[in-house]
């Protein structure tokens, strides 16, 4: 371990790679885990590290920490479970791992100190790390002496070995003679295999690689000319390695027991300084609103999984240009006519208008939503992530006990207790309807206060502004709220746990965000004989969210701002009090430090809740204020900058998740767009009243034909848009045969594959050994 006072130095490269290899190798670091510095003598630091704890919590922490096994019930000590599996799988790792913890607790009887405890523990990772996993490792203090930070990294060789152990994909380098165009537009992606001619062989049958497979992939450099030529050096971008890496690692060391426990106070990604400035320049930059995002860039960088936020979002954006254009045309009209209240019972251009609005709104909303599903099905294509099948890694604060899974075979956390979990589930969604209740009752406040102060001027104004608040205040508060049951609920993959938090946040957003307006909408105007001031509150409702969401979104960027000035204020301090107590520390800090100052960032599941509910707002009411969609257009191209900034500036650099959809959105999108469908057909014959009909059963005669009519054409729009283009198809069909003949050595044609494969068909012994003759002599007149 790394005492205090004593120089850190850099570890060897690996001996293995040519000289190119070796000088890229050089700071080619891939993560950083951040530890509590055990050995400072800062009483600040190590008053919390010198906590006594448990010996048998030790050993529970010890055991899930290096994933062994331990059944229930069984009191069979750790030490003799170490001994047995000294003899399986790697047990030069188990071996020394033994020796370690029986020294410890011989040691320590009771209780010990954390620190004593976190020396022990971190010592073994180091160790598993460098021994086990072969990678290469730097230790080094935090300018105030309060953590040891480790950079970690593999070698191209290591890299090869676990990538082809998770049959990770890797994009194949270009065909000869085959045109990039149409169907063979993208390079096809398939599974990596290492050479096996330089691995010993085994008892176990291989399957069968051609010879130099790895000569078939494509190669990348650290600048742009390798990069595009694909003669680099490495055939593993950034976000490859660190898939690699994690995976490499959470194969023995179970990060998220560290994490739970306070050993591993962080980790996170390293920025690329140079591919980030590109970034910061033409894409976080709010001078580059008119440009295009370089969402091949993005993907590269922060993963597809962001990427896809950020394509829909874009996607949206230059879908709203139609409809603020419509809308634009039918507000201007209804402002010079001023007659949608008039009772004739002709439609006047203003109604005209208003119709074809709201009809071109509740279409165009399919034809995002199936156009949508082709540009993402196309993106999953270009991107290699169509058929990506991602073996999850359990969440870090899944609770349960380590065991083998009788159905994968491998050592995970096994939670026995399935019905405790439902019952947690139903309380959970139980809690959720309580919340939107509570959020009905706050609505259904300000919109008494609204009645008592209608006759003022300033009471319809001040109402609109204490709902937009009451809208982001309750949506904060609920946030924690459905993030605690969720996480109660104990979730084991992190897909599970985001869906459920989706539609617990997403139930309750929807009653809270749009509550006040249906009431407006469709509630109220049956109290009122004047229709038009309905009209006008919910317009002015819509007016003030609107402006709320742009100043909420530079508060988005001010938030972790604050954030990270408060560490770095903190930091400061702390730093002061150790010069003044003769404590020596560095004055600046290094590249690395500074990353971890800043906030993390989790998922986009935040800003794609933000985004459907302005899509909401969109498709849902614009019928009552036509320039809705101009004003989300505004807000949406800011939207894009403020999130591009945020993560270029204020965030760590995010895990790269792979991903080929949005995910649990598409479905929330549908079925907003048919909600849209009969909200605006409502506003348009209830609360406009277009058609100036006074009968309540003649409005809902209309409304039945508009609807249906609506839906039917939806559907039809549906059913005629394929989801996946047809070069997508002929792409990934012709992307399969290419990597089987690369890696495989396997041909298209049958007569083919029987001679390299060496199968052909025999005689069956046992048969009627006459050759069947076509000759109406020889058929027989029965069988």
């Amino acid at each position: 371990m790394v005492k205090e006072g004593t120089e850190l130095t850099e570890p060897l490269i690996h001996k293995s790679g040519s000289a190119a290899e070796k000088d890229s190798f050089k700071e080619d670091y891939q993560y950083i885990f951040v530890f509590p510095n055990h050995f400072s003598e800062d009483e600040a630091v190590i008053a919390p590290l010198n906590e006594k704890i448990s010996i048998s919590l030790c050993k529970e922490i010890f055991a899930n920490t290096f994933k062994l096994s331990e059944e229930e019930g069984h009191s069979e000590s750790l030490e003799m479970k170490l001994k047995q599996e000294t003899s399986q799988h790697i047990p030069q790792r188990h071996a020394w791992i033994s020796e370690m913890w029986r020294g410890f607790s011989k040691e320590n009887q009771g209780e010990v100190e954390f620190r004593r405890f976190l020396n022990l523990i971190i010592t073994c990772v180091l160790r598993v790390m460098q021994e086990d996993l072969k990678l290469d490792l730097k230790l080094f203090f935090s300018r105030d002496k309060d953590e040891i930070f480790c950079k970690i990294r593999a070698s191209e060789h290591n890299f090869k070995v676990q990538a082809d152990l998770m049959d990770y994909h890797l994009q194949l380098k270009r065909p000869e003679s085959i045109p990039r165009s149409g169907y063979s537009l993208i390079c096809p992606y398939g599974r990596f295999e290492k050479n096996k001619d330089e691995e010993k062989s085994g008892p176990v049958l291989q399957k069968k690689v051609i010879k130099d497979v790895e000569s078939n992939y494509k190669k990348y450099g650290t600048d742009e000319r390798q990069a595009k030529t694909g003669n680099g050096i490495t055939m593993f971008k950034y976000k490859d390695k660190v898939r690699i890496l994690l995976a490499m690692i959470s194969s023995v060391i179970d990060i998220g027991e560290l994490l739970d426990n306070d050993i591993l106070i962080n980790h996170f990604c390293i920025h690329n300084e140079e591919q980030l400035a590109f970034l910061r320049s033409n894409w976080g930059s709010f001078s580059m609103f008119w440009k295009p995002q370089p969402l091949q860039k993005v993907k590269n960088y922060f993963g597809e999984k962001i990427a896809m936020y950020f394509a829909w979002l874009g996607y949206y954006v230059a879908w709203l240009i139609a409809p603020a254009i419509i809308g634009l045309v039918t507000f201007i009209i209804q402002l010079i006519m001023d007659n949608l209240d008039d009772k004739d019972q002709k439609m006047n251009l203003a109604e005209i208008s208003l119709l074809i609005f709201s009809l071109s709104l509740a279409l165009g909303s399919t034809l995002l939503d199936q156009l949508w599903i082709r540009r993402q099905n196309q993106l999953s294509w270009m991107w290699g992530t169509t058929d990506i099948q991602e073996v999850e890694q359990q969440r870090p604060t899944y609770k349960g006990k380590y065991g083998t899974d009788p159905v994968t075979g491998r050592k995970k956390k096994i939670s026995n207790k399935s019905i405790w979990e439902k019952i947690k589930r139903s309380i959970s969604m139980s809690v959720v309807f309580i919340c939107i209740g509570s959020a009905v009752v706050a609505v259904a406040a300000i919109m008494i206060y609204r009645d008592i102060y209608a006759s003022y001027s300033w009471g319809p104004l001040s109402c609109a502004v204490i709902n937009a608040l009451q809208i982001r205040i309750l949506n904060l508060i609920y946030r924690r709220v459905a993030k605690f049951f969720t996480e109660w609920e104990n979730y084991e993959y992190d897909t599970q746990y985001n869906d459920a938090l989706c539609i617990k946040l997403y139930l309750f957003q929807f009653v809270n965000s749009y509550a006040s307006l249906i009431y407006l909408g469709f509630i109220k105007c049956y109290g009122d004989e004047d229709n038009s001031q309905c009209l006008d509150e919910l317009s002015l409702q819509l007016e003030v969210i609107f402006v709320f969401n742009v100043i909420c979104n530079f508060f988005e960027l001010g938030a972790p701002y604050c954030s990270n000035a408060w560490r770095k204020r903190a930091e400061k301090r702390h730093l002061k009090a150790m010069h003044d107590s003769g404590h020596k520390g560095r004055k600046t800090m290094t590249s690395t430090e500074k990353q971890a100052s800043l906030s993390e960032y989790e998922t986009p599941l935040d800003d794609y809740m933000e985004l459907i509910i302005d899509y909401g707002y969109v498709v849902m009411f614009s019928a009552a204020f036509p320039i809705v969609p101009l004003i989300a257009l505004f807000v949406n191209i800011i939207e894009v900058r403020v999130d591009a900034y945020k993560l270029c500036y204020l965030m760590k650099r995010p895990y790269p998740t792979p991903a080929n959809s949005i995910g649990e959105w598409e479905s929330i999108v549908r079925t907003i767009s048919v909600i849209g469908a009969l909200t605006n057909t409502a506003i348009i014959i209830f609360t406009a009243n277009i058609f100036d009909l006074t009968d309540f059963a003649t409005k809902w005669g209309y409304f039945m034909v508009i609807e249906h009519v609506l839906l039917v054409f939806k559907f039809l729009i549906s059913r005629q848009v394929p989801d996946i283009p047809n070069d997508v198809k002929k792409g990934l069909i012709w992307s399969n045969r290419i990597s089987d003949e690369k890696i495989y050595g396997k041909s298209s044609d049958v007569d083919q594959q029987r001679v390299l494969r060496n199968l052909y068909f025999k005689n069956n012994p046992n048969a009627i050994r006459e050759r069947s003759i076509l000759d109406p002599e020889k058929i027989a007149l029965t069988d």
